[in-house]
């Protein structure tokens, strides 16, 4: 039994000196340190923490972050992105803290233990904002957000634009992690926007408590022959993908449209 401990220490050892190099090497990518060592030197290190790190939304908030860090000399590190493997928000916090940053941005995902770690962070002295979600109860110093009514009505024109299209039946993906208040605004901002178009709007919640449970939702609703959904409105990164895929896999292209997030 020692022996077997030993092995699974040194084995877990080498995996964690493993991911650090790759963190490491990502790093240095990041700041622009190549063969030759040419790099910039910054004050002060934040990260920018979601689980939709590589996603194309994601994509442009980082790049623009990164160049605003720049002018402040500040280095942006998206903590999560091009790594081996998937690793879940509260791990991605918990190496974000390990890091000693000076600052964190991050998108909550409405679980306990992200409110337990951004308290943490805050404890050991690193700022949280949080982004696009909010956690009022935590100890996170501002949020910056989309009005959801302005979002609703931007859904709402694009669906607009569908309808002109003949296409009547509009189903709302409602993510469940989001606050109701929230969801309800988007939804209402929606309807007030279709209103009097002869079109009819509902709404479908997306079990957010593994990414099983909601592409398992979204599929539902795509592959359901009796449903008549012509229209797939998605309020997130990740429901957006898992509905083209679904709408691919169930041959659906061209049947259902997908306004995405």
């Amino acid at each position: 039994m020692i022996m077997l401990a030993a092995v699974i220490s040194i084995s877990a050892g080498f995996f964690i000196i493993l991911i650090g190099m790759s963190l490491y090497k990502n790093r240095l990518t990041h700041l622009g340190a190549g063969d030759n060592l040419n790099y910039n030197t910054y004050k002060y290190h934040y990260a920018l923490i979601s689980e939709e790190a590589d996603a194309p939304f994601w994509e442009a908030i980082y790049e623009g972050a990164l160049n605003k860090g720049k002018e402040l000399e500040i280095y942006v590190e998206r903590i999560g992105s091009n790594l081996p493997s998937a690793y879940s928000l509260q791990n991605l916090i918990k190496m974000a803290i390990a890091y000693k940053v000076d600052g964190i941005i991050i998108e909550p995902n409405g679980d306990e233990e992200i409110t337990e770690l951004i308290n943490m962070a805050d404890e050991v002295g690193i700022p949280v904002i949080t982004v696009l979600n909010d956690e009022p109860n935590s100890k996170r110093k501002s949020f910056v957000g989309v009005n959801s009514y302005n979002q609703g009505q931007i859904y709402g024109k694009q669906i607009l634009e569908v309808i002109d299209e003949g296409k009547k039946n509009i189903t709302v993906l409602l993510n469940s992690a989001s606050s109701v208040a929230s969801k309800n605004m988007i939804y209402s901002s929606i309807n007030e926007m279709v209103a009097g178009r002869n079109v009819r709007v509902e709404s479908v919640n997306v079990n957010t408590q593994s990414t099983f449970s909601s592409e398992e939702d979204i599929r539902n609703v795509i592959k359901d022959s009796q449903d008549s959904t012509e229209v797939l409105v998605c309020l997130t990164a990740a429901d957006t993908r898992c509905a083209y895929q679904a709408v691919v896999d169930y041959n659906k292209v061209g049947v259902m449209d997908i306004i995405g997030y």
